[in-house]
């Protein structure tokens, strides 16, 4: 195992583990961990590569193309980030290493994993709801569709005061709502939070994505986030919530959900991603929900 990239020192070796577009490792640098992610894809030409040769030219081409898209994201996420999110730096959080590109951004690990985030406090969990909604409010803001929202990308952790404290991670899989995927291997997330329409993409079918795929996950998840479980649906005839609505099959929140929630969860699960509510609305309506729990004392 090599020691370093750069000015970081390597922690663990590079895995593939969770991810099919890129390894990733953790490092140290300045007293601070970091994670390392290094793309598989585009690779840039060798150094003294014949540029006349079209295979180098497509390579070069490819970098410069990923490059720029690259940036253009990181100086959106900069833009969107209120504290919620844990993205690379838009400055130096990008470089070539052994032909590949790496990106960096800071290392969290949860104090409260997504399986007992169902276990804290109601108010609690009402208020890292919002939290994770603004953010997502304000990626949509920026024009930014994450796609892959899952539970496993919302980290959550207590500071000195015991205060719970939420953030979103992994931004490998977004897209601008300006340029959506256009080949089904350009969108990444998890099957058991894909979106009707997303599942509709991936079957080849004349589909242009919206940030409304973040508010089908996000119900997905709010709902795991108060139950520790997903929404009822025929398992033996879809594998996921996304896939049940495509087949006209019901989706049914838990009745455990307070009744608010239970609506509002209903209403961003719709199979028409017409029909969602966007984010600034399911964020006040979560609002609305936190006014049932007011602060001890």
């Amino acid at each position: 195992m090599r020691d370093h990239i750069y000015q970081y020192e390597l922690l663990t070796p590079f895995t593939t583990e969770g991810s099919g577009t890129a390894q990733w490792c953790k490092a140290r640098h300045g007293g601070e961990t970091f994670f390392i992610k290094q793309f598989l894809s585009p690779t840039q030409p060798p150094a003294g590569a014949d540029m006349s040769r079209p295979v180098n030219r497509a390579k070069r081409d490819a970098c410069i193309a990923f490059f720029r898209a690259r940036q253009r994201l990181y100086n959106a996420l900069r833009e969107a980030n209120t504290g919620a999110l844990v993205c690379p730096n838009s400055v130096d959080g990008l470089f070539v290493w052994e032909g590949h590109y790496c990106s960096v951004s800071r290392f969290i690990t949860p104090d409260v994993p997504p399986e007992a985030i169902c276990r804290l406090p109601e108010r609690v969990r009402v208020i890292l709801m919002r939290t994770l909604t603004l953010a997502l409010a304000g990626l949509h803001r920026q024009g930014i569709v994450h796609s892959d929202l899952k539970p496993d990308n919302v980290m959550v952790t207590v500071n000195e005061n015991r205060a719970c404290n939420l953030k979103l991670i992994d931004f490998d899989g977004s897209f601008f709502a300006d340029t959506p995927p256009s080949r089904t291997d350009e969108l990444h997330g998890d099957l058991a939070y894909l979106a009707p329409e997303a599942l509709r993409f991936l079957m080849e079918e004349p589909v242009r994505l919206t940030a409304a795929v973040d508010v089908f996950a996000l119900g997905l998840v709010l709902h795991a986030m108060w139950c520790g479980r997903l929404p009822r649906f025929d398992g033996t005839r879809a594998r996921s919530a996304g896939e049940a609505c495509l087949l006209g099959l019901d989706v049914l929140p838990d009745p455990a959900l307070p009744e608010d929630l239970r609506r509002l969860i209903a209403r961003m699960l719709q199979a028409d991603p017409a029909r969602r509510p966007a984010m600034p609305q399911v964020y006040d309506a979560l609002g609305r929900l936190l006014a049932l729990y007011p602060y001890p004392g």
